[in-house]
């Protein structure tokens, strides 16, 4: 029984830690859609990829995941298959 317990337990642990990831990175979704104007620019006016992330994690205090995962769109749109 103990090892069931600690089979749910730590299943659960990990469901929480993914939504907790997803949740930080729509938290900087949020932060940018609030002012999508200057993050249009800020990318924009970047010299490449690695620039505008630098940017986006100083002007909004964003993480580096956060601020990858508002560039994957930009770098799709940049580059169409």
């Amino acid at each position: 029984m103990d090892f069931r317990i600690d089979v749910v337990r730590r299943r659960s642990q990990h469901r929480l830690q993914g939504h907790l990831d997803r949740l930080h990175l729509v938290e900087g979704l949020l932060v940018a859609i609030l002012d999508i104007d200057e993050v249009i620019q800020i990318i924009r006016t970047s010299d490449d990829a690695g620039a505008a992330r630098e940017r986006l994690e100083q002007v909004f205090d964003l993480s580096t995941p956060q601020a990858e995962y508002i560039l994957e769109p930009a770098a799709a749109a940049a580059h169409p298959v």
